[in-house]
């Protein structure tokens, strides 16, 4: 009922759904866990409740784009897990359209070829993909988990800034090398002081006064 409640609310205005968010488990995953977070829905239901989500989205909008959304999205062994996720899926015949890339990198990680090679994994199953959550922080915290550094409240070195840049543009040139499934690219906030990192992180590509960073017109 919440899913086609919600679903028919918005479906003059909304092309597109993050169906299922953050539902698989982060690494390491040692023999014999399960690839699956244990969600309150994953432990009564297993994996079906994701492909039931799915098949009710579908039938509140035939005509919108569904999505399994989830972070550390460029990690090897969680891009493998989501990839089979998606897989099984698409084998159960779920109808799935896209895959959702939270985008909460940092400055270190992950790298242009870690990105680089998800997106080819997970074009191999979808044509869709969404960069849906998009910050780039300057500590080594990465994904979307609650507990991080918010930063110390000192102007950034010029070498955090430099490396912020380097990330924004080799990510960006990624984007356009995969121009053909990569259809939107969503930012976690618009100026870096509403976002959720704190404003000391720099995440975003404008600063606490809504004005552009050379990260910018970098990008």
């Amino acid at each position: 009922r919440f899913i086609q409640a919600i679903v028919n609310r918005y479906k003059d205005v909304g092309y597109a759904w993050d169906v299922v968010n953050e539902a698989v488990q982060d690494s390491p995953v040692r023999n014999g866990q399960s690839p699956m977070r244990q969600s309150p829905m994953f432990q009564i239901a297993g994996e079906e409740f994701i492909y039931k989500a799915f098949e009710y989205a579908h039938e509140a909008d035939p005509n919108a784009l569904l999505f399994d959304n989830d972070y550390n999205d460029a990690e090897p062994g969680k891009s493998q897990r989501i990839f089979e996720l998606v897989q099984r899926m698409k084998a159960a015949g779920v109808p799935i359209d896209g895959i959702g890339m939270q985008g909460h990198y940092n400055i270190y990680s992950p790298t242009a070829e870690e990105i680089d090679a998800a997106i080819t994994k997970y074009k191999s199953i979808v044509k869709h993909i969404h960069i849906t959550e998009l910050d780039i922080r300057v500590n080594t915290d990465q994904g979307g988990q609650l507990n991080f550094s918010r930063g110390q409240s000192t102007p950034l070195e010029a070498w955090q800034t430099a490396l912020k840049n380097d990330q924004y543009v080799n990510l960006f040139k990624v984007l356009r090398k995969h121009a053909d499934v990569v259809d939107c690219v969503t930012f976690w906030n618009v100026g870096d002081r509403d976002s959720w990192l704190g404003a000391n992180n720099s995440p975003l590509l404008f600063d606490t006064e809504y004005q552009p960073k050379r990260s910018y017109f970098l990008v």
